[in-house]
């Protein structure tokens, strides 16, 4: 359809210029508009043909039943190479477009592997923030009690880590409390147990109507919850205060 509007179109012009003058005819320069449309439409040999047709069909309509001169053969081919030029011209121009929208889409591209780049390391950056600033289990338990006690208040706190090789909890932090390095599955408290069976965080108003008493003698209330790791129960985590109702939902 577009192959054939250009066709329509430079049939049209070269059709006035034949009518009205041949090489003379004051439509001429209607011509290279035409070529330019074709040479922006399908680059450089379609309008290189466009423009060497019409210039030979003019030319053909301008020497038939006359004898030309060298003055018909001179316009003749100064017409049809300016025609031959502007399609060169036009058929370069849609060249560079075509290279700029090329480099565009590159670009884009590029900015567009960017952005997820940058998305993907700024989530890194978040997830980064998260870890502690070191590997050693010692620095990583002290940072994890400093951050406790800047998150709660409380009067006894005990991390626990679970040993597999005699399926006990290992006490490697406490706080505000005396008892065993070693803790066996019945000598967890309540709310511990209950913790590990639901796998989520048991809260205790008042430790002394409720679930009987927690890992300190005089701590009133207490939150209890199990730390994982792939899966699986692999410490537990208690604070209690000596007052009841201090820690909300």
């Amino acid at each position: 359809r577009g192959m054939l509007g250009l066709l329509a179109e430079v049939g049209i012009h070269v059709a006035a210029v034949v009518i009205t003058g041949k090489w003379d005819s004051p439509f001429v320069f209607s011509l290279l508009t035409a070529v330019i449309v074709a040479g922006f439409a399908r680059g450089f040999s379609f309008a290189l043909r466009i423009g060497g047709i019409a210039g030979g069909a003019i030319s053909f309509a301008a020497f038939i039943g006359q004898s030309p001169v060298e003055t018909d053969f001179r316009n003749a081919a100064q017409w049809t190479m300016i025609l031959l030029l502007v399609a060169l011209v036009a058929g370069y121009s849609r060249s560079i477009s075509g290279e700029a929208d090329r480099q565009r889409t590159l670009a884009l591209n590029r900015l567009e592997r960017l952005s997820d780049a940058n998305a993907l390391l700024f989530s890194l950056h978040r997830i980064a923030q998260t870890l502690p600033a070191s590997l050693d289990m010692a620095e990583v338990l002290d940072t994890t009690m400093a951050r406790l006690r800047s998150l709660f208040e409380f009067d006894a706190v005990v991390l626990l880590l679970f040993d597999e090789t005699d399926a006990t909890w290992q006490v490697l932090r406490r706080e505000g409390t005396k008892g065993p390095g070693r803790l066996g599955p019945t000598e967890l408290p309540a709310p511990l147990r209950k913790a590990m069976t639901i796998s989520r965080l048991v809260h205790v108003n008042d430790l002394h109507s409720a679930q009987g008493p927690g890992l300190a003698g005089p701590s009133r209330s207490g939150l209890y919850t199990v730390l994982e790791a792939r899966g699986s129960v692999i410490g537990l985590l208690a604070i209690e205060h000596r007052d009841p109702n201090v820690y909300s939902d």
